[in-house]
């Protein structure tokens, strides 16, 4: 079949946290490369991509319109003439320009199947399915599941024995059992690089000493070699699309990729995006050792983890081997200075001890690293908020590790919101705006013991003080030069 993968444009209201930066689709590069290894004829559009570094302008309903036009999408689409269409919604505050993409091939290809996919379509396949333009909705993992589908497809349309999907049958929602997860990520093929414009992914936007929009290098590639967490973190989504066993590609397959992406890429630079990477230690220890030996031949290789690792991992002789094998900086996620919150509230099952263990560490070998807090979380009070703030401080004061403190957000399929919903703690309902609004301003939970207004209180003083806010105003700044609020 003739497959069309598509990632629309993002969208971005007033007080939202905006991000104007592209990252490399994995998702379908991975999804792309399963169905050409199954003979499909698979084309990648991505929206999130700027063809021209220009001013970022909210219209007249105060909307921010990041990436390509409806109308280059639209021209993709014919174009492309696919037989079926599929569009990634990786995240939830994104849902309206992802259905506003289904509607708009529905009007250029009124018979044409058309799937969404990604972790909020996981989580809620029947706020999809309620768009009228939707055909499925994949649910979890989807690189076994999409060549069944497209198998159905062709044979006729029998969706009832393809698992992992949601569809209607006479107007209901029908949700097929689940398949299992991907046990073998070494029998994924590597991703399907040559469906994007790599080096779209490469810069970014910026404005030269004259005022002039250019592009600037931004030469980093986003990687990712696990999946899943056996941890149960009672605000955290990851498990509902990549489950609870954690599992892995081997270091050998993690160098060769890296290898390729090094010779045949020109990247010197990674960001690995796993939530675990250092989970198991032996596999983790053999990649680094890997990316010395790649320093030492003469092909060193710059590495960050900005989606954060557990400091129980990260001993001195670990922290200096990475260091060694060209590891930049790291991304501690602490989440509470409160040991009863991390153990009772959390259930993180972190000892307060190995966070500053590993800060300590980071400050002798010159390792920069930075630390995740969150707090507003049902059973905790304002002496343990306290308690984390204090933690910080500390963190900053003694080993230079710059927190981050965030309020939470309950997110669909996490225990948070389950409770919040339980106890009556939801201040709003959880819609794709409030979620965006309560990832930067907080808001969306108040309990007997808090208020909204002491949370934001106590984290605008802490990020002020630590000089996070600042630098999230420059950056902003940085990206937004020039906008202006037309309407």
């Amino acid at each position: 079949m003739n497959v069309l993968l598509l990632r629309p444009p993002l969208q971005f209201r007033r007080g939202w946290d905006v991000n104007a930066h592209a990252e490399v689709p994995q998702a379908l590069l991975s999804i792309g490369a399963v169905l050409e290894r199954a003979g499909h004829q698979v084309r990648l559009f991505d929206g999130n991509v700027r063809r021209e570094p220009a001013d970022l302008v909210f219209d007249a309903d105060g909307v921010l319109h990041v990436g390509a036009t409806w109308d280059e999408l639209a021209r993709a689409v014919r174009a492309a003439a696919p037989d079926v269409v599929g569009i990634n919604s990786p995240f939830y505050t994104q849902m309206p320009p992802a259905l506003e993409a289904a509607r708009l091939v529905r009007r250029l290809l009124p018979e044409v199947p058309i799937v969404v996919g990604g972790a909020p379509v996981t989580v809620r396949p029947q706020d999809y399915l309620a768009e009228p333009a939707v055909t499925v909705a994949a649910i979890g993992e989807s690189e076994e599941t999409a060549p069944k589908l497209l198998a159905a497809l062709e044979q006729g349309g029998d969706l009832s024995a393809v698992p992992g999907i949601a569809w209607r049958r006479g107007g209901e929602v029908v949700v097929n059992p689940r398949g299992g997860f991907i046990e073998d990520l070494d029998a994924l093929p590597p991703p399907a690089y040559h469906l994007v414009d790599l080096g779209a992914y490469l810069r970014t936007a910026g404005k030269d000493a004259a005022g002039r929009w250019r592009w600037a290098d931004r030469r980093i590639l986003e990687v990712l070699t696990s999946r899943g967490c056996p941890f149960r973190c009672t605000f955290c989504t990851v498990h509902a699309l990549m489950g609870r066993t954690y599992r892995w590609q081997s270091a050998e397959r993690v160098l060769e990729h890296i290898r390729f992406i090094a010779t045949e890429l020109g990247i010197r630079h990674l960001h690995f995006i796993d939530d675990n990477l250092a989970q198991n230690a032996p596999r983790f220890l053999a990649i680094i050792g890997g990316l010395a030996d790649m320093k030492r031949s003469g092909t060193p290789i710059a590495w960050e983890t900005p989606m954060g690792m557990r400091t129980d991992r990260l001993t001195l002789e670990v922290l200096a081997q990475a260091r060694d094998a060209g590891c930049r900086s790291i991304f501690l996620t602490v989440e509470s200075g409160s040991q009863r919150v991390l153990d009772e509230v959390i259930r993180k099952k972190l000892r307060l001890e190995t966070v500053v263990r590993a800060a300590e560490a980071c400050n002798r070998l010159g390792l920069k690293a930075r630390a995740g807090f969150i707090m507003g979380l049902p059973g905790e009070t304002l002496d343990d908020m306290q308690m984390t703030v204090d933690f910080a401080r500390m963190l900053k004061r003694r080993y230079g590790v710059r927190g981050h403190l965030s309020i939470a957000t309950p997110l669909y399929a996490t225990e948070l919101y389950e409770t919040c919903l339980a106890r009556g703690y939801l201040r709003q309902e959880v819609t794709p705006d409030n979620v965006a609004r309560s990832f930067t301003q907080g808001g969306m939970i108040e309990t007997e013991d808090w208020t909204v207004e002491q949370l934001r209180a106590m984290r605008d003083a802490f990020n002020r003080q630590t000089g996070w806010l600042r630098g999230a105003v420059r950056r902003l700044r940085d990206r937004l030069r020039g906008a202006r609020a037309d309407g």
